[in-house]
């Protein structure tokens, strides 16, 4: 049976209105040496793939609503499956990929 960790509900009233967001939006390839916390792992992954609260919707656009990509994070825990249906992460290992991983970001 895999690890499954419940992720807090996410923030849906950002300080930050969609066109600052899209305006101030900058790539970066230095990395802080801190990890991200749960709390932003939470907020990021519904982001990028959760789901709409009130919907089988997700926060991403897609034709069909087929949903073909998938979402994994890498922590210095292992690395995890994004679950949208139950906003949670499912443990796939422990090994830490982060220094394999890195050269490809």
């Amino acid at each position: 049976m895999s690890e499954i960790i419940t992720l807090a509900k996410p923030n849906q009233d950002g300080a930050m209105s969609l066109e600052k967001a899209v305006a101030t939006r900058r790539s970066r390839r230095d990395f802080l040496p801190q990890s991200l916390t749960l709390e932003q792992i939470s907020q990021l992954t519904w982001a990028a793939q959760g789901r709409d609260a009130q919907s089988r919707y997700r926060t991403v656009p897609s034709a069909g609503a087929t949903y073909p990509l998938e979402l994994f994070v890498v922590t210095d825990d292992g690395l995890f499956r994004y679950l949208p249906a139950k906003h949670a992460l499912e443990k796939l290992t422990e090994q830490d990929l982060r220094a394999a991983l890195a050269p490809a970001a």
